[in-house]
C-alpha cells in the first residue's frame, strides 16, 4: 500500500536535512585553526552508485518490486541493489539514507590555498587528534544548540574538556598543536602524557599514592606551572 516513488521522495528529505547539518557544522567549523591547519571543512557528496538505485525508485519498470505481493520485502530489496546498486547482497542498505552520501573531511594547510582530504597517515599525531578533537566539539555544540531549542530555559552550557589517557606519542611539536586547539575552541585539556612535565603553557600535576599517620591511604597531588619569561626594565 504505498509507492516506491515516496521511499524515494523520503529518502531525498532526509538527505536535503544533512546537507543543512552539514553546512551548519561547517560554518562552525570557519576560523578553527591550529598548527600547520589553517582550515577544516566536511564535505558531502551524494554517492554515485546508490543515486541509481534511488532512480530506480522514481520511475522506471522497477518500481512495482518494492510492494509486490508476491515477494518478500526483503528479497524485493536485495534484487532492487542487484539490479542497479551494483551488487548480489545489501539491500538493507535501500532504505537508509547515510548509504546515499560520502562524508569526507579535508583540511587546508598554511600556505596552501588547496584543500586535501584529512589522512592520518600524513599527519603527526597531535594534528590527527586536533581534527578528531574539532569536529567531536562541534558536533557537541550542535546537539547542545538543538537541545536548547526545547528547553524553556536556556542551559548554562556543557563542560568544554577534553580528556586525552596514555598520551605517550605526543611530543613537544604535538603538545604545542593541541594547545593551540584548546586555546582556539574554548577548551580545558587533560592529558596524561611523558612530554608534558617540560611543555609551557599548561599546569603539570604530580600524583603521589602513600599511607597517612592514621594508616589511611591518601593521594597527595600537587601542581606547578612554568612561568613566562620577563625582562626587567629599569627607571
Amino acid at each position: 500500500r504505498g509507492a516506491s516513488e515516496d521511499v524515494a521522495r523520503g529518502i531525498d528529505v532526509h538527505i536535503r536535512k544533512a546537507q543543512g547539518h552539514v553546512r551548519q557544522l561547517n560554518r562552525d567549523l570557519h576560523g578553527v585553526r591550529f598548527g600547520t591547519i589553517q582550515g577544516m571543512t566536511i564535505r558531502l557528496q551524494r554517492d554515485d552508485r546508490m543515486e541509481k538505485v534511488l532512480s530506480a525508485l522514481r520511475e522506471g519498470p522497477d518500481q512495482g518490486l518494492l510492494f509486490d505481493t508476491s515477494m518478500p520485502i526483503e528479497q524485493a530489496l536485495e534484487e532492487l541493489f542487484r539490479r542497479h546498486g551494483g551488487g548480489r547482497t545489501g539491500g538493507h542498505k535501500l532504505l537508509d539514507y547515510r548509504e546515499y552520501v560520502q562524508l569526507a573531511v579535508e583540511v587546508r594547510r598554511q600556505g596552501s590555498g588547496e584543500w586535501e582530504r584529512a589522512n592520518p597517515s600524513r599527519m603527526s599525531t597531535g594534528e590527527a587528534i586536533g581534527v578528531g578533537a574539532a569536529l567531536m566539539m562541534v558536533v557537541l555544540t550542535a546537539w547542545e544548540r538543538a537541545a536548547n531549542l526545547f528547553r524553556g530555559k536556556r542551559s548554562v552550557g556543557t563542560l568544554r574538556l577534553l580528556f586525552l589517557d596514555e598520551a605517550n606519542r605526543l611530543s613537544h611539536d604535538n603538545l604545542a598543536v593541541l594547545f593551540d586547539l584548546c586555546s582556539n575552541l574554548d577548551l580545558q585539556l587533560l592529558i596524561a602524557a611523558p612530554e608534558v612535565a617540560r611543555a609551557k603553557g599548561c599546569t603539570t600535576y604530580r600524583l603521589v599514592r602513600r599511607t597517612n599517620d592514621d594508616g589511611r591511604p591518601e593521594v597527595l597531588v600537587t601542581g606547578r606551572r612554568a612561568l613566562e619569561e620577563t625582562t626587567d626594565v629599569g627607571a
